[in-house]
């Protein structure tokens, strides 16, 4: 997440940061009740998304689809964490 876009839920009060109490060079970000209580809503409106765009599909095919992509993300997530390094 970039610098601005923290600062901009910052300034939204969505999120605030805390410095690292072992490293003072780390911030830590914590989401605030404001966005807490955004959460459920949230969900809500990706599940809707979600039946939406998969209405046409049988239950096995989201099953499959779903299974694959959790490998691809799992899969972006090891290559990241190698560039990383």
């Amino acid at each position: 997440m970039s610098a601005r876009t923290i600062t901009k839920l910052i300034e939204l009060d969505f999120v605030y940061k805390k410095q690292d109490e072992k490293d003072s060079r780390v911030y830590n970000l914590f989401l605030t009740p404001k966005a807490t209580e955004l959460i459920p809503k949230i969900r809500k409106d990706i599940k809707s998304v979600v039946d939406l765009i998969t209405e046409d599909l049988t239950e096995e095919e989201k099953f499959i689809t779903t299974k694959s992509l959790k490998k691809i993300l799992d899969r972006t997530q090891i290559l990241k964490h190698k560039e990383e390094r």
